[in-house]
């Protein structure tokens, strides 16, 4: 599987999904991000012949990039929330038997799953804490793909 965007449900996904055995992939334009991935355990190479890809950022040369490498059969998972139109081949989708699907929530029992993983210390969540006074030029940074993992502020 291929994930793309390795910000604070990307690098979330690849614990889970080395967890559970999946070899994954990760795709971001910041170098230190990939970094952190492949330390964490993700292939950064060259992406293709992929059976699943997620995308989770915004950033729109993702969506195109991520159904690309999909091979037959293949699955694109869109969670990343952009205001940008996409246009995905239709002879491609058809003919390589692409699914598309939208995933936003998960179920209550998706998060009673996520939890127990954290309680077993399967998911260890990257998380910066900063104090409210930063939270303009945290927002800034956000918007610019920074910082890696999950920003907090704490009150």
């Amino acid at each position: 599987m291929a994930l793309f965007g390795y910000g604070g449900l990307g690098h979330l996904a690849l614990q889970i999904a080395l967890h559970q055995g999946l070899r994954a992939a990760v795709s971001d334009p910041s170098e230190e991000k990939l970094a952190l991935a492949r330390a964490a355990g993700a292939d950064t190479g060259a992406l293709r012949n992929m059976d699943a890809a997620i995308v989770f950022t915004a950033a729109p040369a993702a969506i195109p990039q991520a159904f690309r490498l999909l091979r037959c059969n293949g699955t694109l998972i869109l969670v990343g929330l952009a205001v940008t139109s996409y246009e995905l081949p239709l002879v491609d989708t058809v003919l390589k038997g692409i699914t598309i699907r939208g995933s936003y929530l998960g179920s209550r029992d998706d998060l009673a799953a996520v939890f127990a993983l954290a309680g077993d210390g399967v998911l260890r969540p990257h998380v910066h804490t900063h104090a409210l006074d930063e939270a303009p030029a945290l927002l800034d940074r956000r918007r610019r793909g920074e910082p890696p993992g999950r920003a907090v502020i704490a009150f």
